[in-house]
């Protein structure tokens, strides 16, 4: 009998044993799933999954030298190739910026408005007024030093906004997307750079 009795006390706390661990791990799960959850909740509320244009693949940050050819996945370029000491001056411009340049602008956390001035798609003189106005305007004020805007004969749409990894293209003047993009991603590119 003594020898029953203790193997039913062995048994039971065999039993408690195996069950003591298997609440931790169903106490464990609950608490990671619920803090994925929550965090996904945060990440939705903040906008996070409904940023602005387009993501492209990151194509690195190597500096151009002598016989290396960039080789980029969007047009305008989002990463890739660059040149590592040279940038395009932010503001207005009149004519288009090389590639290279657009993404060392780019990498230094710009966002660069291209348009289309001839060809098919052209952007009309009165909406390219409208957008020479509207980034003159914001690069009045300091935390938007770094947007360009210029030309491009190759787009495929009449305007194109960049930043590094992110590309939008929009078939007609948009102010309120635009404004979108540009305080999405301005400065931040992986390098920071100030405005000169």
């Amino acid at each position: 009998m003594a020898e029953a009795e203790s193997r039913t006390a062995l048994e039971k706390s065999a039993e408690v044993s195996t069950a003591e661990p298997r609440h931790y791990l169903l106490f464990a799960t609950v608490g990671v799933v619920a803090f994925l959850l929550i965090g996904l909740f945060i990440l939705w509320q903040s906008g996070y999954f409904n940023l602005p244009g387009q993501s492209v693949r990151i194509l690195g940050r190597e500096h151009f030298e002598p016989g290396k050819l960039p080789n980029y996945n969007s047009n305008p370029p989002t990463s890739g190739l660059h040149y590592a000491n040279k940038l395009a001056e932010w503001g207005v411009h009149y004519g288009p910026i090389e590639e290279m340049l657009q993404v060392a602008n780019l990498e230094k956390g710009g966002v660069i408005l291209t348009y289309r001035p001839k060809g098919n798609p052209v952007l009309p003189d009165a909406v390219r007024d409208q957008l020479e106005i509207f980034v003159r305007h914001l690069r009045g004020e300091p935390r938007y030093c770094k947007v360009i805007l210029a030309r491009s004969a190759t787009l495929d749409k009449k305007i194109a906004l960049t930043a590094w990894g992110r590309i939008d293209k929009l078939e007609s003047y948009d102010e309120a997307r635009i404004l979108r993009f540009i305080n999405a991603y301005i400065n931040k590119g992986p390098e920071d750079a100030p405005c000169l």
